[in-house]
């Protein structure tokens, strides 16, 4: 008869596990009865989804939940309640099409959640109330094409929103709404044609943003007026051909400006102050454009 099982122990569908880190593969997962405070769950191999209440036995303690690189295609309504310590969720690299209403409801400790890699094309209106704490979103290589309005309200700390790689078409008001405390915003490797001119009322706050491989077209005077704390703003691998005289002249705490690889030409050869106000520029990136001369206003 084998030994029985120390306490510092995980079993799972029969495998003796080390109490830190957990890589056995299973469909159903049964815990112990003992822990360590501050225990993190890493590496679940073979799971297919995700049951209600899956960890009601460890709910006072986990800090660090690993469910990446599985092939989760479900989560059911209550399967994270409970978690009141949970810092970090990671559900990156599996086959989520959906997410539940109120899934995240009773996350209010979460400081990141990694959604990255999976199959979602659209977020509905709260869904995900209740991360009153989280200051990380990754949700890059998704298929994104529908943000609902109000799909990020209630995330009152969230400093940075990962959303490149996916399917988005245009930056509109409502579904930033919400977003009143992100400074980074990245949104590569979109299709995003069409921002709203008064898009970024919710999130003046920005000091970072990324649009770099998207088609865009042009930059007008209302398209980033609002954000004044902006600090980084890559542009590059677009096909902008038109920036409006003073298009970036609010922006005034901007240090790195990257247009490279557009489709600039007459802008830079009779412009007539589409720079200006840039006073605290360090690095301005216009190669691979079609400039072929630039006059003594041009920066002026």
């Amino acid at each position: 008869m084998p030994p029985t099982p120390s306490l510092d122990a995980h079993v799972i569908d029969g495998q003796l596990c080390k109490q830190t880190a957990i890589d056995c593969i299973v469909d159903s997962i049964s815990f112990g009865t003992r822990t360590n405070p501050g225990e993190q769950l890493t590496r679940f191999s073979g799971m297919t989804s995700v049951a209600d209440h899956m960890f009601a036995n460890r709910s006072s303690y986990l800090k660090t939940i690993d469910l990446s690189n599985n092939r989760i295609t479900g989560i059911e309504k209550n399967a994270f309640d409970n978690l009141t310590q949970l810092e970090v969720l990671r559900l990156s690299k599996n086959r989520i099409a959906s997410i539940p209403k109120e899934l995240f409801r009773k996350l209010t400790a979460l400081k990141e959640l990694d959604l990255s890699r999976n199959r979602l094309e659209s977020l509905e209106a709260l869904v995900f109330h209740g991360l009153e704490s989280l200051e990380i979103l990754k949700l890059r290589k998704n298929e994104l094409t529908n943000l609902f309005d109000g799909c990020f309200w209630g995330l009152n700390r969230i400093q940075s929103l990962h959303l490149d790689h996916n399917n988005l078409t245009a930056i509109r008001k409502g579904w930033l709404y919400g977003l009143s405390s992100l400074n980074q915003l990245i949104l590569s490797h979109n299709d995003i044609q069409d921002i709203d001119g008064d898009g970024w009322e919710f999130s003046s706050r920005l000091w970072e943003l990324d649009l770099s491989y998207n088609r865009i077209h042009s930059i007008t005077k209302d398209t980033l007026s609002r954000l004044h704390s902006l600090q980084y703003l890559t542009l590059h691998h677009n096909s902008i051909a038109f920036i409006d005289d003073s298009a970036f002249r609010l922006l005034t705490a901007l240090e790195v400006l990257d247009v490279n690889h557009n489709q600039i030409s007459w802008t830079i050869e009779d412009s007539s102050g589409s720079f200006d106000g840039l006073q605290r520029l360090k690095t301005l990136g216009l190669a691979f454009n079609h400039i072929k001369a630039i006059p003594k206003r041009a920066f002026t």
